[in-house]
Order: structure tokens, then C-alpha cells, then sequence
């Protein structure tokens, strides 16, 4: 889905970009790789983020993506 309009994406398309068994994965990843340009996502978001993995003791994914995101991402 190619989007012409820069936009926020919140921390259920992050979430859900990195879990395979979601039926929104797809979606997620689609929405963040064609729009890369015009994605931006929020401190909060990120924040968010690392919360709802910390919950699940993901510590390597966090270590890995929250890097990603850093360099992927403009952040607000």
C-alpha cells in the first residue's frame, strides 16, 4: 500500500512487522517498506515499544530493532 502523504505509524505496526504468526504482519511490513520515506513514528511509540517486548523478555529483539529503528525511522 503506497501512501502519498507522510504519516505516523504507532507501536502496533512495529509489534506486529516483527511477528510472523500475525495475521497484520503483511500488512505491517508492506505499509513501513513501500512508504519508508514518508513513515515517521513517535518517541512514545518507541517507548511503547520496548515495554511490550520487555514483557515478554525479548531483550534480543529490542537490542536488535530498537537500533533499526533509530536509523530507519525519522522520530517525532
Amino acid at each position: 500500500m503506497k501512501i502519498e502523504e507522510n504519516f505516523v505509524i504507532d507501536t502496533n505496526i512495529l509489534i506486529y512487522s516483527l511477528d510472523k504468526s500475525s495475521e497484520f504482519f503483511d500488512f505491517s511490513k508492506n505499509i513501513i517498506k513501500q512508504n519508508r520515506d514518508r513513515v515517521f513514528v513517535t518517541s512514545k511509540s518507541i517507548s511503547e515499544f520496548v515495554n511490550v517486548l520487555s514483557k515478554i523478555s525479548a531483550y534480543n529483539i529490542i537490542d536488535k530493532e530498537l537500533q533499526n529503528i533509530i536509523n530507519d525511522f525519522s522520530i517525532l
